[in-house]
């Protein structure tokens, strides 16, 4: 819970494309929840594999207010507007974009591609789209860390100051792919510990005999 508070919070105080790199983790997952559209789509043209030199988002999904780096209130206050806006595009619309993407390997966007995928069958504008994506991958990174402090054996207030820690927290509520990751990152140390130690805790804290 506390994670997921003050992951919203800064969700908002730091809107969409503030933190470290995540237009082009914003393009991966907007490319992703397009390619899934077009899967769907009744149109003959196929996307196909797309080059990190190029990204798609739905017709109408570019707002300069919202997608300028600086990070200023007047970048909050156009966030915060527009999050209940919808369009009338068809979710299978597209756009290509000569702008970047992070690589060709989607497995750790998949969460929050399936987050904007929703938006556009819902006909939800872009900040929704964008606020859905950072939720989705907070939510995800939130039950991960949860998980952890379930299942390490010791240490659990350990795992628990690391996930709110405010570097940890930003990239959690955002689009990058740091936050899958991080998330993993906490549950496999925790496996780990549990395999190690679980049976006996004071295992971890006596020298070895």
């Amino acid at each position: 819970m506390l994670v997921l508070g003050f992951g919203l919070l800064y969700s908002f105080v730091l809107p969409p494309y503030a933190a470290p790199d995540e237009k082009y983790h914003i393009n991966q997952s907007f490319t992703l929840a397009c390619r899934w559209a077009n899967d769907l789509s009744h149109d003959e043209w196929r996307m196909g594999k797309v080059p990190t030199t190029t990204s798609f988002r739905r017709v109408g999904d570019e707002d300069a207010d919202l997608q300028n780096e600086n990070t200023t209130v007047f970048t909050w206050e156009a966030f915060t507007s527009q999050l209940f806006t919808t369009t009338d595009q068809p979710f299978d619309s597209h756009q290509e974009y000569n702008e970047l993407q992070t690589d060709q390997n989607p497995l750790l966007y998949v969460v929050s591609a399936a987050a904007v995928f929703l938006a556009y069958v819902l006909h939800f504008g872009f900040a929704p789209a964008l606020f859905l994506g950072r939720l989705a991958n907070l939510l995800l990174f939130a039950a991960l860390a949860a998980l952890a402090v379930k299942t390490a054996p010791f240490g659990k207030r350990v795992f628990t100051v690391a996930a709110l820690l405010p570097m940890t927290l930003h990239l959690a509520a955002s689009f990058s792919r740091d936050a899958p990751l991080l998330g993993l990152c906490f549950v496999f140390t925790a496996l780990l510990m549990d395999a190690a130690f679980g049976p006996n805790q004071k295992k971890a804290l006596s020298p070895p005999g």
